[in-house]
């Protein structure tokens, strides 16, 4: 009997801890969204997807304060919960699209960084927010899956005939994620390049070099060897340089705009940009 009632104070204790910690972070998600509204940030998808928002960032806190519960349950020593308590969330926090953009990453670190649920909550919380610029990203982490599936199968089938060097698996998926990341960053058959900056500094940001132009420049410029110069020369130093003063005239949106396609394939004069369809 006695043990019972002691139980039931542990899990009131327990339940009570966590109601507080929930409405905790509600009301702290509110205050960096009020925040973030006071210095011009605009939930782009609509009302609806931005209570999802929230509802998903504290579901997905109280989620981990669970853990944090049961860690210090089953451990019970306070210092070795306080020890233990900080170092699972670090490698799941940074390594993670939470900060960076994950095709900065070495390669060897991409694989864990898509396949982890700080990602999939980040990137889903940015698709609420954004509306189509998460989508992209949602889809790479589908291919994503497919490719460890791919990976996971041909290395139980190598490891049973015997054939599979351990030392091959990381450059085995290295080359893969390499395949995957210039298929998601291939410029369209008939995308100007002020569209598909645009696009790429959107998904991926500018880094201060011309990465995005030279992608776009090897695969569809038809006279590559002076492209570089000609926006130099116009002020565009680095990407976002090129969107910012050789294509001074891209209309002001939050999300970019279709591209209308090249009429001559190649050429890196802008298209005659269409609008957005309005939504219902």
């Amino acid at each position: 009997m006695t043990t019972g009632i002691e139980h039931a104070i542990v899990a009131a204790g327990v339940a009570g801890r966590l109601v507080a910690d929930t409405a905790r972070m509600l009301l702290t998600i509110l205050i960096v969204v009020a925040a973030g509204y006071a210095v011009s940030f605009r939930f782009s998808n609509g009302f609806v997807p931005a209570v999802a928002l929230i509802v998903l960032a504290t579901v997905f806190g109280l989620a981990i304060c669970c853990i944090a519960a049961f860690t210090g349950l089953a451990i019970g020593d306070e210092e070795s919960v306080q020890a233990f308590g900080l170092i699972w969330l670090f490698p799941i926090t940074f390594l993670s699209s939470a900060f960076v953009p994950i095709p900065t990453m070495p390669g060897w670190l991409q694989a864990f960084a898509n396949n982890q649920p700080v990602t999939y909550v980040i990137n889903t919380m940015r698709a609420l927010a954004l509306g189509g610029r998460g989508r992209p990203a949602l889809a790479s982490h589908r291919e994503m899956s497919e490719v460890c599936g791919t990976s996971r199968l041909a290395r139980t089938r190598q490891v049973g005939r015997g054939r599979m060097m351990a030392d091959n698996i990381p450059e085995a998926v290295e080359t893969e994620l390499a395949r995957l990341a210039e298929r998601l960053t291939e410029p369209g058959e008939r995308e100007c390049l002020r569209c598909f900056l645009m696009r790429m500094i959107t998904e991926f940001g500018c880094d201060g070099t011309y990465r995005w132009t030279i992608r776009w420049r090897d695969v569809r410029a038809t006279r590559p060897g002076g492209l570089l110069r000609w926006l130099e020369q116009r002020g565009g130093c680095c990407d976002c340089e090129v969107l910012i003063n050789v294509f001074p005239d891209y209309p002001p949106t939050d999300q970019p705009l279709p591209c209308a396609g090249v009429l001559r394939p190649g050429s890196a004069q802008p298209c005659q940009l269409r609008s957005l369809p309005k939504s219902a």
